[in-house]
Parts: C-alpha cells; structure tokens; sequence
C-alpha cells in the first residue's frame, strides 16, 4: 500500500509496501541517493514472512539455508526472523533477511499488531511455541502451544519432529538429516544452500597478522582442533589427552601446524596442549568475538571437532570436517560431501544427556588411532 502524506503546496509518496520500507524512518536508499517514493529500488512485498529460532547458536546457523530456500520460492517476500539477543548479531546483516528482531517486550507489542502470511516455528521451546501461537499468520509450519501449555504441531512433518524430541527411541531411530527434515515441516525443496558464515575486513586484518606472526604463511596445510564443546554440553567433549596422543601419532605422518580453537571454556585444554606439544601447536585464542572466530577457523584446512557450533560454521566455511559423536545424532548432520562422522557401537549412544555417567563413556571410547586414518582419508 502506498500513502499519500500532503502539506500546502506539496503531496508526498511513501510506499508503505516496500520490502525497504523501515516503517518509522527514511529508507536506506533515501539516506544514500535522495531518492523519493516510488523509487527504481522500489520492492513491492507479496508476502510477509516470519521465522522463530531463537538458539542455541549452532542450531541458528545450520537453520540458515531456510532464507535462500525461501527468497527463492517468495522472491518478493518481506523476511523477518526471530532470535535471542545473543545471537542477534549474528543474523545482523544476513543475504536475503528483511529484519532480525530479539525477543524483547518491544517486539511483543509490535507482534501485537502485525500479521503475517506464513509463520515457520522451528524452535522445540514452550516459549517459541507460545510466540508461534501468539502471532497472526495465515499458515503456520512448525510448533506451537497449546492451551494445556505443552508443544503441539502445526502440521503433520513437525508432528513427526516433535515425537523425536519427545521420545529417544524414536530419536535414535532417524536416520534423516536435519535439512531433509526441515525441509519437509516448511514445505520446501531440500534446503541445500550452505550454511551463513560471515566476517568482515576487520577480522581478516587480524588473522593476517596472527598468520605472518607465526609464520604460517608457507605451511602446505593447516590443521585445527576444536577442544571443547561449550558449557553445557561435557558429554560431547573429546579427552584432552586424546587430542594429546593423536598429536603425537599425527607428528611424523602428518607433518605441518595444528591451529588451537576453543571459547572461556576450553581455556584450560588449550593451556594444556600448549604447554605438552609446544612449537606444534598454536592457540588462535579464547576469548575472540563470533565473526573474529569464524576468520579464524577460515585458516584451517580440516578441522577436528565434537557435534558443536564450530562444526556447522566449518561446514560453511566449506572446510573438511571430521566430526566426532556421541550422545547427540550423528544421522542428523549432513556433511556436504566434506567431512567423516564417527562414533563408537554402544546401547546407550545418541543419549542426549549433558553429563554422562558410563565409564568409560562413548567419547573416551573414540581412540586417537581410529581419528587419525579418517583425517588422513579427507585429506587425501
């Protein structure tokens, strides 16, 4: 819709229906060129979209494919996506998004107002459900809430999702991958567009001179290990002293410099193999910001990792991936063709519980000398 706004002597033109059209001030394109409504950047929007997926972070990224996926089938449509504060600055800015809102009072009063086409709720949360319900929109795919306050779905697919969430037979049971499923609970083709993974000439400046620091500029390859997997999740962390012992066998096979990855909480294990493989090992640091990170990671030519963010944003970053698994789903991942999964036979795998009390449990299980011949496989 376009609004006609008149002072003595002088009619103006907003175009109310414009995908750049911010609602409350001038346009980018105003700002930049002057121009006035209708302009040649004028976008009329066909339909209004929403996703919610709020967090964790790894879960954000590998949901990403979803904004290609839809511009492609809505070209004209107006996106926005719902998230935690947290992760907000990862989606600022995102290749085909509209608008991120965080989930805040002031965008419940907007919520309030506002209506929707189509609503895509893939976050398994009584709060991401209550919002999904909340909100009005024409057709809704994914999860919501119902009165009695527990999850329902919206549709047959996320029915099926929602099950796996709720029993872990079933769970363990998939063999689907994450984009397979979600594909078919937003009623799209297979979501194969790769994952969003960005940083800016900042952090590129950064990494040159940690790279021309330590003289990594003639290294032939470049290998990383991810040495943690978050606060939340011990159950997913690979022992210290394997990353160690792989170390050692990789030291005349696999000659060239091992890049250190972690955030506060594998401080410690990057202290640790600093100190028992020095002159091998380099520390890119613990305390760098998501995008600083993600530049980082971008040096590595294969990266050793547990099912984690980093992961997913090295899949992104089309990087060889060998992933180690153990009380999450391994069929749930896909690797694009780059990256080797591996976890050990046991009853109680693709547990799902944070802290485990087998001894020893699944990650110990996995030895180093099973890790080696796979990363020298991807390599190969």
């Amino acid at each position: 819709m376009s609004r006609f706004y008149s002072r003595p002597g002088n009619e103006y033109k907003i175009a109310e229906d414009c995908r750049f059209f911010p609602g409350d001030r001038p346009c980018i394109y105003h700002k930049k060129e002057g121009v006035s409504c209708t302009c040649d950047h004028y976008a009329k929007i066909e339909k209004r979209v929403v996703i919610i997926k709020l967090g964790a972070l790894g879960d954000v990224l590998r949901t990403t494919p979803l904004i290609a996926a839809l511009r492609e089938k809505y070209p004209d449509a107006h996106i926005t996506w719902i998230v935690d504060q947290s992760n907000a600055g990862y989606l600022a800015g995102a290749p085909g998004l509209d608008r991120v809102m965080t989930l805040n009072s002031e965008t419940m009063l907007i919520l309030d107002v506002e209506k929707f086409d189509m609503l895509y709720s893939l976050e398994v949360s009584i709060a991401a459900g209550a919002l999904a319900t909340k909100i009005k929109a024409a057709e809704k795919h994914g999860f919501g809430l119902s009165p009695d306050g527990t999850l329902m779905a919206f549709d047959p697919p996320s029915a099926n999702y929602l099950l796996m969430s709720l029993s872990d037979p079933v769970k363990k049971a998939n063999r689907r991958t994450y984009l397979e499923i979600f594909s078919d609970i937003c009623d799209l083709p297979l979501l194969s567009h790769n994952y969003l993974v960005a940083y800016g000439e900042d952090e590129m400046k950064k990494v040159e001179e940690f790279s021309l620091r330590n003289h990594l500029e003639n290294e032939e390859l470049l290998i990383g290990f991810f040495t943690g997997a978050g606060g939340r999740w011990k159950s997913k962390r690979w022992p210290k002293e394997n990353y160690l012992k792989l170390l050692q066998l990789m030291k005349d096979e696999l000659p060239g410099r091992i890049l250190l990855y972690g955030g506060p909480e594998e401080a410690e294990t990057i202290q640790y193999l600093e100190k028992e493989a020095p002159g091998r090992v380099i520390s890119t640091g613990s305390d760098n910001s998501l995008r600083q990170f993600f530049a980082y990671l971008d040096l590595c030519d294969l990266l050793l990792t547990p099912d984690t963010m980093p992961m997913h944003a090295a899949f992104g970053l089309g990087k060889k991936v060998v992933a180690l698994f153990g009380p999450t789903s391994m069929p749930e991942i896909d690797t694009f063709g780059r990256g080797i999964k591996m976890a050990v036979d046991m009853p109680c795998i693709t547990c799902y519980l944070p802290e485990c009390k087998v001894s020893p449990s699944c990650m110990e299980r996995l030895e180093p000398e099973k890790v080696l011949p796979a990363i020298k496989k991807l390599l190969r």
